[in-house]
């Protein structure tokens, strides 16, 4: 009896301990939640605010971590941002639930490419099975880029349902690149597998029916393709061996399946076609062996390849992806020969080059100037080819002879050269452009390499311009041409690094069109370019201040206008109060109308957000000398 009732003591004891336990457990639970929508909450104002964009971002990454539904509308506010976009996807990716699916998919055909792709691989990470028929609708609406399309296909196939896979096998990959093509095969599998898996058994009844199928009509010949692309590799050896007797229309069509199955044991089937007299069985043989790696071990290029010049840019384009440096040494061989001048069939000759620059052969750089010099009607052809190949320690020899067509025909130079500067380093190739105009005596010529230095850009070659505006000075090269040129240049620079010096050259240069020059182009970059807000209203101030003639305050007002902000409403209030320490307004009527109508444009947008504020500071102000629309939309506000 005894041990009875300290049995129950005991039970009772561990009962009220687990209720406490429970109780605490429950406690520290609701806190937990009640802290989480507290961060939530203030996360989601910051993103509402003009909070900076470091700030969203981190709001972001709190949402990523205590985020629910509630955060899906302002986050997905933000997938379109340049900045801000792969935070708030990262945030709306670890929120459950259907609305961010929702989300996701509405955004689809508001977006483009780096936004659209990052969206597209949530989406098939989340595997949002709706997305399939919302894909093939946007796909008719407009012209995809191929990086939207390898996203949109990646997709596709990690959902994996049989609506994706037949969405996949719906779209023709015939004429893209081998990569697309491989990306294309590998969502098709990711969907056969999740089909297949279910029903293994039935994988050896379908290789024997694809056999029937192969030699049977169009129709059947065509359902047969089908269940090789669903079946995969395994289907390939079946595949491969029907080639031997196919038609011509239907080798092509099992070539290109074939590189979509990728089964590198069909390779010795596939290459006996390569030599077809059929074009396109030919070209698509050459192209399926490549995908397959079949070019990958090669000592050099197949005898046909040069015996049908006809074909031989189709030939090596494909043979260009197998990446072969010993095909590499064969075609720098032959283009060296043709520089001494040796004869080509032409469209050979066409071929090799457009090979050369498709792998960027730097060896045959000098060659092909070489051959530009030799033949002049072509010249322009040979210098776009050298383009694609120069490295930097050739820069110099090929901008000579660039710049020897430039003085004839600056426009076809131009492109040539900013062939050239795309893949070069920057600051290494903006010096030797630098040296080259300062070694010039043309000022034509000049006038020329300054814009292909705009085009390069970058540090460097932004202060090579600035040392050429600069008239005078020992870097200059000291004559009105340049200075014309250089401040012309500048005020068309396209990235806002450029406002600095132009403020420096407003104050520097002597009154007159050079200076308002650099004026206007350092309020352009205020207009134009993407700036941060208080840079933005800084360069208005600097602008105003320097500004002698009422067209440049009014476009200092547009500024303001344009990217309307609360500092930028307190510094136009302070101004047409009279109570600016920095600028004070001129007495010209227009600029003061101006003035009032820009207050109320960016009041307007301020009250929206802030209407106490805004009725705080317009308070302040007389309305009296206001223009009546701007008056009347002014009192409104306050």
């Amino acid at each position: 009896m005894i041990r009875c009732v300290v049995s129950f003591t005991s039970f009772l004891m561990l009962w009220f301990c687990w209720l406490a336990l429970f109780e605490s457990a429950l406690f520290e639970s609701a806190a937990s939640a009640s802290e989480n929508a507290a961060e939530q909450a203030s996360a989601i104002r910051v993103l509402g605010s003009n909070a900076t964009e470091f700030s969203k971002a981190k709001a972001c990454q709190q949402l990523a971590l205590v985020g629910d539904s509630n955060a899906v509308q302002p986050l997905s506010e933000l997938l379109g941002h340049p900045r801000l976009a792969d935070y708030a996807l990262s945030a709306l990716i670890r929120i459950p639930g259907p609305q961010v699916d929702n989300a996701l998919l509405a955004s689809v055909s508001s977006l483009r490419e780096r936004s659209l792709i990052g969206v597209l691989h949530a989406i098939g990470q989340r595997q949002v099975a709706d997305a399939v028929p919302k894909l093939q609708s946007e796909f008719g609406k407009r012209k995809w880029s191929e990086t939207e399309l390898l996203a949109a296909i990646q997709m596709l196939g990690a959902i994996g349902t049989s609506q994706a896979e037949s969405a996949l096998q719906q779209m023709s990959v015939a004429d893209r690149s081998g990569r697309y093509r491989r990306v294309h095969a590998d969502a098709i599998k990711r969907c056969q597998r999740v089909r297949i898996a279910g029903l293994p058994n039935q994988v050896s009844s379908d290789l024997l029916q694809l056999q029937a199928d192969l030699q049977a009509g169009d129709g059947e010949y065509r359902d047969a393709l089908l269940k090789a692309r669903r079946l995969g590799a395994v289907a390939a050896p079946d595949l491969a061996l029907s080639l031997r007797t196919a038609e011509p229309s239907r080798q092509v069509l099992t070539l290109i399946c074939l590189a979509e199955l990728e089964n590198r044991q069909v390779l010795d089937l596939c290459r006996p076609l390569m030599q077809s007299k059929q074009a396109e069985v030919a070209a698509s043989a050459v192209d399926t062996v490549v995908t397959l790696g079949g070019f990958v071990d090669a000592d050099r290029l197949p005898d046909f390849v040069r015996q049908r010049p006809e074909q031989a840019v189709s030939f090596l384009r494909s043979i260009a992806a197998a990446e072969n440096i010993a095909i590499d040494s064969q075609v720098i061989g032959m283009i060296q020969e043709m520089a001494k001048g040796a004869g080509a069939e032409p469209r050979w000759r066409s071929a090799v080059i457009q090979y050369a620059m498709q792998r960027r052969l730097s060896e045959v750089t000098l060659p092909l100037l070489q051959l530009a010099a030799l033949d002049g009607e072509t010249a322009q052809a040979f210098l776009t080819a050298a383009a694609a190949t120069v490295k930097l320690d050739q820069f110099s020899a090929f901008l000579a002879k660039v710049s020897e067509v430039a003085d004839d025909d600056p426009g076809s130079a131009s492109l040539v050269l900013q062939a050239a500067l795309v893949h070069l380093p920057q600051d290494a190739t903006a010096e030797s452009l630098g040296a080259a105009i300062g070694a010039s005596r043309m000022p034509g010529r000049r006038d020329w390499l300054m814009d292909q230095l705009a085009f390069l850009g970058g540090q460097r070659a932004l202060a090579f311009v600035v040392a050429y505006a600069q008239s005078g000075n020992g870097q200059s090269l000291g004559d009105e041409e340049s200075v014309d040129a250089a401040t012309r240049v500048l005020g068309a620079w396209t990235t806002a690094d450029v406002a600095a010096p132009l403020l420096q050259l407003a104050d520097q240069l002597p009154a007159g069109k050079y200076q308002l020059r650099a004026l206007r182009g350092y309020l352009r970059v205020g207009r134009q370019l993407d700036m941060d807000r208080q840079d933005r209203l800084q360069l208005c101030k600097a602008g105003w201040q320097r500004a002698q003639r009422d067209d440049e305050r009014l476009l200092v007002l547009d500024i303001l206008r344009r990217f309307s902000s609360e500092d930028g409403m307190n510094w136009l209030v302070d101004l047409l109060k009279g109570s600016s320490q920095s600028s004070k307004l001129p007495s010209s009527k227009p600029v003061r109308n101006h003035a009032f109508m820009t207050l109320a444009h960016v009041a307007g947008r301020i009250a929206l957000d802030d209407p106490n504020r805004v009725k705080q500071l317009l308070a302040q102000l007389d309305l009296t000398q206001a223009p009546a629309s701007a008056r009347a939309a002014l009192e409104v506000l306050r």
